[in-house]
Formats: C-alpha cells, structure tokens, sequence
C-alpha cells in the first residue's frame, strides 16, 4: 500500500472516495489532483481575502468581536490589542497616563528600571517602539490580548500566570517591585518601604494601622518582594494553592494562606503598606504631601478609571503648581474621590441601591447560576442594571461599540457558519479539492477524538471494575501492585493467604481491587481472577522495586494519593492497604463510624482524635465526600513544598494546617491494638485485625518475617479456644526487620535472588 492510501494496479492508482474506489490513470490522476490543489489554494485564498476586507472595515464584526481594551494590564503593561477608533484613544489614554506621570511628574526617573511584561505581540510591539524595557511572555493555548473581565476564567489565568511568573523572577534572584498600571506614581515608594528584615510587603486595600497585622486586607497590585528561599517557596505555595481554591483569584488566595503556619516554619515575614503612602480609591491617601502611589482600586471597567485617574493627575499637577508654603500649611485634597466603598453581592431579586457601613451595593441584573462578586480590584464582568452614581461630572455611559457588541458578535457567527458550511460542501464533493490534501491532515481530527476516547475509555474501565468489587454502600478494598511483589514467593502471595485463612476476611477478597503499575503485575493479576486495574503512568516505570526513599518509591507513593482521589470523585469509599499487610480478622467492626478519614499509626498514643499521632499511610479508611476529595487534593498539591517527602511525612506536616479544619475534615487514628505492625505490634492475638510490615526495609526481611507471622497466626488458630482467650501466644516478629533492616537489606533480581546496590 502506498502512504496516499492508494495501491497500484494494472499501471493505475486506486484513489478512495466516500468509501468506494475508483480508478484514474497515473496521467488523470496527476492532472485532476493538480486542478484540485489550484482549487483549494484559489478557494482558501478568496476566504482569505474576504476575512481581511472585513477586517479592515471599520463596522466590522471582526473588529467588534474582539474586545475593545485590557484594564487587567501585566506589570505594568498596558495591552494595546484593537484597532478601533474607540480602542485605539483608549489605548493612547492609559499609556499616556502610565508612562507621563511616571517619566514626566514622578520625583524618581524610574523608566531605566522598570520592565514591561507583555502578554501579546502587540503589546510587545508597542513596548519595544517607546523604548522600554520589555520582555514577552507567551503563554502556551492561552490568549491574553483581549480584556479579561474580572473573575472570567481569562482573568483568572492572567492573574495566577503572574504570580508563576513573579516565582520565575525571584529564582533568578532580582528583588522587585510589581505595579499594576492603574497605579500612578507620585513619589519614590523606596523611601517609605520597610528597611528591616521583611521579605514581603504588600499594598491594602483598607489599612487598619499595623503594618504586622494580618487582618490587614492585602491588594496584589502593588507589592516589594525580596529574592530569598523563603519567598521562592512562598511564591510556590501561593501558585500551588489556586487549586485548593478553585475559581480564586490570587489576591483571595493570599487572604487565605497569610495565616498557614507553614509561612511560620519558613520564617517569611510579611508586612502591610500604610494606604497614608500607598492608596487608592478603596481607602486614598488623604494627605498629598505624603502620597506615593495612587491605585485605581474599588473601581469597574476602564473608562471609570481613566476618566478618575485623569482628574487625579490634574489635581497631582494643581498640588505641584502650589507655592511650598501653601502646600505644606493647606495641601488641597482629591476631587474625584468617594469614600464608600464598592461591593457588588449575588440576590435572588434585583438589588437596590443601599449605603451600609461606607459601602454601596449597585443594582445588579442577577444571573441564575452565576454568583455575581466584585472585590474591592475591580472588574466588569457584570450586568449593571442602573448607571452607577454620578460623581465630579463622570458619565459612566457605555460605549458605543459595547451597545452594538451582541448585533456585530451576530453577523461573525452568521459569516463563520456560511464559511465553513461551504468548506463542508466542498468537502463531501467526489472532486473535492479537500480530498487531495495529505492524509495526515485528514486524519489530525480522527487522532484527537481517538485519543479523547481512549481516556474516557480508562475512565470507564476503572468505573467498571468499582462497580463490580463494591460493597452495598459502595465501599471497595484497594492495594497496588508492581511486578516486584510477584516474583517467587511473593509479599502479594502471603497478603492473599492472609485473606483466606483471617477470621471472616475471605468474602472480602471479592471487593478487592488490585491497582497494577505495570504489565506483568497486570497479567498475574488477572491470572488470580481478582478485580484488577491496569494504571499506566507515562514515563515512569514502576516494575522494579522501588526502595525506600528513592526517586521511584516517591513517585509510586505520591501516584496512589492521586489515584485515590480520583476513587474518591467517582463517588466510592475505599479502605486502601499496602500489600504487606497482613489480614487476620474483618476490621469493619473496628472503624470508628462518625469519621470521613481514618488512617493507621506506626506509633498510637492511646486517644484517637490527637493529632501528634504517627500515621501510616499504608492503611486508611476514606469514605467519599466533598472533604475528603479537597483533602486528597491538597495533599497531593502540597508535595511540591516538601520536596524528597513522601506522602506519610506530608501528611505529618499539613494534620495541623487549618485548611483541614476549614473543609470540615475530621482524622481519626486507628488503635495499634486492632491495627498494629512492627513498629508497633498488636499485642492480643484475640484483638488483631491486621498487622503491617512496616519498620521494614527490603522485601527479603519483609517477606522473612511475615511468613513467621502466619505461622503464628496458624498456631494460634490451632489452640482450644479456651487457651485462646485465656492464654493467647505472642508473636515471634520482628526478626529480620526493624531498625536494623534499614541498613542491611539488599535488592532483589527479578528472578528472586539479590543483587549489588546500583
């Protein structure tokens, strides 16, 4: 066969059409594939042509379709992306505000420093053509040159890709200050920032006049972070906790992580901007001889912070022109100003305009299903169903452009769909030029849906094999296994005997789920006729064993809190439990019955609810719920944080973090006397459930001693059961593990014997 899907015949090229062949001669065949290829280039070129014309008309709905300006600019960018008439005086407005009062009026020249980030290429363009230092920063599948409406998924990703971005620059190792654009600069801040030993310092929207205070409401636009570690990592958390709060902006993040006693334990120091230097319209700065930055805060789309922030210059410039005298004595104070401060809230009915302890509530066109929230940074993704008051003589009309949005957005869809209606046409014509076009073109779309069905496939594969292993109240056993564990005389092999001769466990074999990490582990799985799923991680090859601490044992670990949360989110309980675990009697009856999590201990210190208990991750009960699955989420997130940590020594760290305590989650330690191991045994035989091979290093010392363990447990079962319960033996373990274990244990070949250390 041949690479066109043709093969040839006879001296002729079989061409497939709509599911027939038909036969062309080589001459035939070359000339109508050249006359097709001329068509489709004539066809493509006419729709090309007739996108630009519209584009360039000044009615266009490609013009209007676009947004007409950013407000959201990025360190200090504006972005300048419309070509507009409207756009464009807008455009010319905001820059000239930003680089006049900051060139021309600032007491500092601080254009030699100041570092332009630009989000698109027309935002680059312009950066480079006034002369700045400017850097682009493309961001891969995301568009930033349009205006992100505030709180709009764009918005969103603009702002958490820059404080990504803020981690990049104090990695590197540059102090900076970030500065929104809607920023003006009155006076060097340096002289007002504070010279002690504080790492970060931020900006607030209200000030409450202690600069340590944390009840201090931070604003992210203006902030003066030192490159240290502990601001790196501070960046990291920050980054990384936008998916513990979902649909948070950074600025409401930060409200949350300011009080984790993790910023303790890294010794971060933050402190809060006084608004007397550093205001705005939130809380201004009333004094203008001590004014050092104005921010247009606590403000809604970009012509009111224009149309405010060019009065602000003006009575910036009146301030100046004041004999010194007078300025000092009788310093004027600002015209546009209000102090109430904006907050827009959702309702089920139309709100009505209220004043209620200095804020206003505006009438609002409530969206069912859309929670409408405005925080004090501004943005104008709402429906405004009153003009917002009037003040100093601003018209908060909108534009015209805005008015005709909907009308112009019409007439695109409407071109759009006549377009590719006609493209389709084509396409299904038996001489359509589309059908000469090289077939991995063609068969790009037949990829992307083939590898979109394979992971949904994964989806309902696993869907399907907890569905076949749960119990009534859809509660399922869960163990992972690598091929390690099944070579001769396997730990999988003793964890399974275990099953069957524990008191009441062998029922519970039918709701195990064997978790595979690799092929072979797979294949015995299913040899065992057990309930098996094959989880398949890119790149990383989780057959051998994976020694304690190692890159490889990490990554397994930290694969199955991920796994895990996922069974959660498919709405099933699990008792997850490593397969060197040994189980003796059904230990349902022995779970505590008001608790979402519950986890054994290497070391229990008798109270069930107390924190400084040790856990092992190896053993836990999670039944599925909406803290659980956020718990699971954040558990997995913050590994990051603690690099070279595995997931029971995290787990040790964030128990205490209020986050757990925020979501409603509840930990319960299970009693080593019904849950014990080798670092801590079950000391009555006629209590034990399970016992765990834990205090172990090496799978020759773990499968050693956990073959003397059921002898044991045999030996005990073998007693009248008088001695039993009047006299039960104890254990003969640990033998080869413990403490030692961890220093002399060797690998094992996969053949079973062992091997050198690598």
């Amino acid at each position: 066969m041949y690479s066109d899907g043709g093969s040839k015949l006879g001296g002729h090229l079989l061409v497939e059409f709509g599911g027939g062949y038909h036969h062309l001669s080589p001459k035939h065949g070359h000339y109508s594939l050249c006359n097709n290829l001329l068509k489709a280039v004539l066809l493509f070129a006419m729709i090309t042509l007739t996108v630009l014309v519209l584009f360039r008309a000044p009615e266009s709905p490609l013009q209007l379709s676009r947004s007409i300006y950013s407000s959201l600019a990025f360190s200090s960018s504006p972005v300048y992306n419309s070509r507009s008439c409207a756009a464009d005086s807008v455009s010319r407005i905001s820059e000239e505000l930003w680089l006049k009062q900051v060139l021309e009026r600032s007491a500092m020249r601080t254009e030699q420093h100041l570092v332009v980030i630009a989000l698109d290429p027309k935002a680059f363009h312009r950066c480079s053509v006034l002369q700045l230092n400017c850097y682009f920063l493309g961001t891969e599948g995301v568009n930033f040159s349009n205006e992100a409406h505030f709180m709009t998924p764009d918005y969103l990703k603009m702002m958490w890709r820059r404080i990504d971005f803020l981690r990049n620059v104090l990695e590197l190792g540059y102090n900076f200050v970030f500065t929104d654009a809607d920023i003006m600069w009155f006076r060097n801040p340096f002289l007002h920032f504070y010279t002690d030993d504080t790492d970060f310092q931020i900006a607030c929207d209200h000030f409450g006049g202690s600069p340590d205070d944390l009840n201090n409401a931070p604003n992210g636009g203006f902030k003066y972070v030192k490159s240290n570690n502990r601001t790196i990592e501070f960046y990291k958390l920050w980054y990384k906790s936008r998916e513990v709060f979902p649909g948070k902006h950074d600025q409401d993040v930060l409200n949350n992580i300011k009080h984790n006693p993790y910023l303790k334990q890294i010794g971060l120091k933050i402190k809060f901007l006084d608004t007397a230097f550093f205001g705005g319209f939130c809380q201004p700065s009333k004094d203008l001889n001590l004014v050092t930055t104005m921010h247009a805060n606590c403000c809604a789309g970009l012509d009111n912070k224009i149309n405010d922030l060019t009065i602000l210059l003006d009575d910036w410039q009146e301030y100046l022109a004041l004999p010194d005298h007078i300025r000092e004595e009788k310093p004027p104070s600002w015209q546009m100003l209000y102090d109430p401060r904006t907050a827009v809230v959702a309702c089920e009915q139309p709100c009505k305009k209220v004043s209620q302890l200095g804020k206003t509530v505006l009438d609002l066109e409530y969206k069912k299903g859309k929670p409408q929230v405005m925080d004090s940074d501004g943005g104008s993704s709402i429906s405004i169903g009153s003009q917002m008051p009037q003040k100093s003589g601003i018209n908060h009309q909108l534009n015209p452009n805005q008015k005709n949005f909907s009308r112009h957005r019409l007439r695109t869809v409407l071109m759009f769909t006549t377009i590719t209606l006609a493209c389709l046409v084509l396409y299904q014509a038996s001489e359509s030029p589309f059908r000469f076009l090289p077939g991995s073109i063609h068969s790009f779309a037949l990829s992307s849906a083939n590898n979109f069905s394979n992971s949904g496939k994964k989806e309902l594969g696993l869907k399907h094999v907890l569905k076949k292993a749960a119990m009534p109240d859809k509660t399922v056993i869960i163990t992972t296994l690598n091929e390690a564990w099944i070579e001769p005389d396997s730990i999988f092999d003793l964890f399974l005997e275990s099953f069957r001769i524990g008191n009441e466990t062998s029922q519970l074999l039918k709701h195990l789920v064997v978790v595979a990490l690799d092929q072979n582990a797979f294949d015995h799985c299913l040899r065992t006729h057990l309930n098996c799923y094959f989880l398949t991680t890119e790149d990383i090859n989780f057959s051998d064993e994976a020694h304690f601490m190692t890159p490889s044992y990490l990554k397994m670990m930290w694969r199955r809190i991920d796994f895990l949360r996922t069974v959660l989110e498919t709405g099933y309980n699990f008792v997850f439990t490593d397969a060197d675990i040994m189980w003796l009697r059904n230990p349902f009856p022995h779970f505590y019955a008001d608790t979402n999590f519950q986890i054994s201990c290497d070391s229990f210190g008798g109270n069930p609810t107390e924190l400084n208990n040790a856990p092992n991750g190896g053993f836990n009960y999670v039944k599925s719920s909406t803290q659980t699955i956020e718990f699971y989420k954040f558990w997995y997130e913050v590994r990051e944080f603690y690099p070279r940590k595995h997931d029971q020594d995290v787990l040790n760290k964030i128990k205490y973090n209020p986050f757990t305590r925020d979501i409603g989650l509840e930990i319960k330690f299970l009693d080593t006397a019904y849950f014990g191991g080798f670092c801590q045994p079950s000391k009555d035989l006629n209590l034990v459930c399970t016992m765990h091979a834990n205090c172990c290093a090496g799978l020759d010392n773990k499968i050693h001693d956990l073959k003397i363990l059921l002898e044991d447990w045999r030996n005990y079962l073998s007693l009248p059961e008088n001695v039993r319960k009047t006299q039960p033996p104890s254990w003969s373990v640990p033998q080869s593990c413990g403490p030692r274990s961890f220093h002399r244990h060797k690998p094992r070949r996969k053949n079973g014997k062992t091997r050198k250390e690598e």
